[in-house]
């Protein structure tokens, strides 16, 4: 048996590979414990990260419990730490609080990640506040992000699925036919969602 920590800490210390970098890696492959040991080594290196991309490497890779390590160790990363706990705990009261605070942005950011954990309380909550313009590039992002949960049902009744974004010409079908979300076809399809939209290619969803 090999000790891999031992054997991680022996290339981090020898300077052949950044500390930036191994997390970034840790963020693609989700590994919440290198993360963490990170966060909370009694060192100056944990000053040196960019930790705002760590959190926007781990919410595009859907690691929700990596974004919510890193929020509850209080590093700054740009975005509000009690905002990335509330959605990913569940905590609508706290979200509530701060809708109307004009210093919290990216409430995109907030509504993806409350959803991918499935809060959909907290996602309904940001929606009715206004910051978020609704249709369907929400669900788009959603989709790309390779997530699917039933609550994926409840915000199609939310949004336009049939929104089609300007530069790529795809609607959100092309994009769950593409992910193979099979539930989610169903839905989009069952909520008017035009199974002959031409892609920009002039593929249709189903090509």
């Amino acid at each position: 048996d090999y000790d891999h920590t031992a054997i991680v800490q022996c290339i981090q210390d020898s300077g052949r590979v950044g500390l930036q970098h191994m997390l970034e890696r840790a963020c693609w492959f989700g590994d919440v414990t290198f993360v963490s040991r990170i966060l909370h080594e009694n060192t100056d290196r944990g000053q040196q990260v960019d930790w705002l991309e760590v959190i926007t490497l781990a919410f595009l890779n859907g690691r929700s419990d990596i974004v919510r390590c890193v929020a509850a160790a209080d590093r700054d990363s740009g975005y509000d730490n009690h905002l990335l706990l509330a959605c990913t705990d569940g905590d609508v009261t706290c979200v509530q609080q701060q809708l109307n605070d004009d210093n919290v942005h990216v409430w995109t950011l907030y509504f993806i990640l409350s959803h991918v954990c499935g809060h959909m309380d907290i996602a309904d909550a940001i929606i009715d506040s206004g910051h978020i313009t609704i249709h369907g590039k929400w669900l788009q992002a959603i989709i790309t992000l390779g997530v699917y949960k039933p609550a994926v049902d409840h915000l199609i009744q939310r949004i336009d699925p049939t929104y089609t974004p300007p530069q790529s010409q795809l609607t959100t079908l092309h994009g769950a036919c593409y992910r193979a979300i099979s539930k989610c076809v169903q839905s989009l399809i069952a909520t008017g969602s035009d199974v002959n939209a031409a892609g920009y290619m002039g593929w249709t969803p189903l090509h």
